[in-house]
């Protein structure tokens, strides 16, 4: 038996009118792609002229090796990024930590969270976290914030360019923003069990309990 019965776009006006409207960008989708095109270009310039001044060796560590310091810059904002990310993890899975839900489908989270959750651990954890991320900070401009003075690229860029990106330290601070900060935070919040299933997290947690257990952070007012 065939079905005879034919709905069209007729029979809900209201429905096919919204619908059509959705189609249109209108002028917020249109504000957020300009933003986001123009944050992507200001992301893609810093990153060319950090490695520009790498290679001319213009900066602190590159002055021992170029691609020396091109490792550890990478190296670490990448770093950066798992201990950003995992914080937002090892807070967000707190009321779920006694479950096993994800103990057979997520072993290494479900470790992780185990050990950050035991006693007083994730303050511990947040503790170690945050003397990592002033290191990695200072790592960070060492390999690719330019020497005093030093703006050599390689390219003719106009002395105010020069002076918001390289004197100032724009360029660097988009980088570390907007590779090792933001977007981990943010992919963290809604991907919890996910982010931190690895062993890079596991070593990442370790590492801060360790640095807070060797008591460089113990001087605080508590």
């Amino acid at each position: 038996m065939e079905c005879t019965t034919h709905i069209s776009d007729d029979d809900f006006p209201e429905s096919g009118a919204d619908q059509g409207s959705s189609r249109r960008p209108n002028a917020v989708n249109v504000i957020k792609i300009v933003k986001t095109l123009g944050s992507l270009a200001l992301l893609c310039f810093s990153t060319v002229i950090t490695i520009s001044l790498i290679f001319n060796r213009s900066t602190e560590m590159s002055r021992i090796s170029p691609w020396l310091a091109l490792f550890i810059l990478w190296g670490i904002i990448i770093w950066l990024a798992m201990m950003e990310g995992q914080q937002a993890c090892l807070v967000g899975l707190t009321g779920v930590v006694d479950h096993l839900v994800y103990k057979d489908s997520h072993p290494k989270a479900y470790k992780g969270t185990q050990l950050a959750h035991r006693g007083d651990n994730l303050n511990k954890y947040v503790t170690g976290r945050q003397l990592m991320v002033l290191l990695s900070v200072f790592v960070i401009n060492l390999a690719g914030a330019p020497l005093p003075g030093s703006q050599n690229t390689g390219f003719a860029l106009p002395i105010a360019v020069q002076e918001i990106f390289l004197s100032s330290g724009v360029a660097i601070i988009l980088m570390t923003c907007l590779i090792g900060q933001l977007p981990p935070q943010i992919n963290a919040s809604h991907c919890q069990i996910d982010f931190i299933d690895n062993y890079f997290a596991l070593f990442t947690l370790y590492t801060a309990l360790i640095i807070e257990f060797s008591g460089l952070m113990h001087a605080r007012v508590t």
